[in-house]
């Protein structure tokens, strides 16, 4: 099929992404069925009030998400509930004002910070349409804050928010990486305070 010709093309040319399926938008949301999401948590996703954007974001999953085979997306914004481990990933929406400098970036990065300390996954949207002040990633990578990098707050890849009738296509996608967090989730290894600790004592060392 065409479709089959143009995967064989993409991997022959090493393109990025060429490991992930290629898809027609339509046949995705006809033929794909929505995932589980089964999980014990009291929440599937914890979305931050100091991440502009990721309320609607977390809103249109819900709106995604409706089945009666389903009870329905459970998402909160509560900083409480990331706290007591009881959301099973962590929304991060990514776009020019995520990390733009500033009292809410700085409870953001605090926010992530505890959350990959934790083990809890993080579910990165990229933002892409036009008007949502989208960044390339290779600048978001630039903004990002060393100490999320160096913690792992990338091991994953982002899924991109596309607009138009491709956008129910990246909510679906979204749907399935969250999919994918509750069945493997991240182990707790406290990377981010074993990072950190090393930087403290490389400041004192120096200091000596």
């Amino acid at each position: 099929s065409m479709l089959l010709l143009i995967q064989q093309l993409v991997t022959a040319w090493g393109a990025p992404g060429a490991d992930r399926t290629i898809f027609i938008p339509e046949d995705r949301l006809r033929s794909s069925p929505l995932p589980q999401l089964q999980t014990k948590r009291s929440y599937h996703l914890y979305h931050s009030a100091s991440n502009p954007c990721a309320a609607a974001i977390a809103a249109d999953l819900e709106a995604q998400f409706v089945s009666p085979n389903h009870s329905g997306l459970r998402t909160t914004a509560e900083p409480e509930h990331l706290r007591h481990d009881a959301c099973a990933a962590f929304l991060l929406y990514l776009n020019a004002e995520t990390f733009a400098p500033g009292a809410r970036a700085d409870t953001l990065v605090s926010e992530l910070e505890a959350a990959l300390e934790a083990g809890t996954g993080l579910l990165l949207a990229h933002e892409r349409r036009d008007g949502w002040r989208r960044l390339t990633f290779d600048e978001i990578i630039v903004a990002t804050p060393e100490g999320l990098k160096t913690a792992g707050a990338y091991r994953r890849i982002a899924t991109a928010l596309h607009g138009g009738r491709h956008y129910a296509v990246s909510l679906r996608l979204l749907l399935d990486e969250l999919d994918l967090l509750i069945r493997r989730p991240v182990r707790s290894h406290s990377l981010l305070g074993t990072v950190l600790r090393k930087t403290s004592e490389a400041g004192s060392s120096s200091g000596d």
